[in-house]
């Protein structure tokens, strides 16, 4: 079966347009910090006025293994390593590896 995995910050607001933050943290930073543009996040269908967290292209859909094998989470690495780099680096970019998982995810 599949199911789809929902990562948000406990102040977001999955439902107002435009949304202000993504896992606790200010959209407007994560997007070029990320080197993501909000085409990345949202189908072109949707207007501006509409998009929301719920919306978004953020939550993947995973498959359970019918072997019965834990479930790999380690796609979700990225988002440990974008709240690093807001804490720890002012104006710093994140590693290859950490929006290499981002793209994953959003595949």
């Amino acid at each position: 079966y599949s199911f789809v995995c929902i990562c948000l910050g406990v102040d977001d607001d999955i439902g107002n347009a435009p949304p202000k933050t993504l896992y606790g943290l200010d959209l407007k930073h994560i997007l070029p910090k990320s080197e993501l543009v909000e085409d990345d996040l949202w189908d072109a269908s949707i207007p501006p006025s509409k998009r929301t967290l719920w919306n978004a292209k953020i939550n993947p859909v995973l498959s359970v293994n019918s072997d019965g094998a834990p479930l790999d989470f380690s796609f979700l690495d990225w988002i440990s390593c974008l709240k690093e780099t807001f804490v720890k680096l002012d104006g710093g970019y994140l590693t290859k590896s950490a929006i290499l998982g981002a793209f994953q995810w959003r595949a």
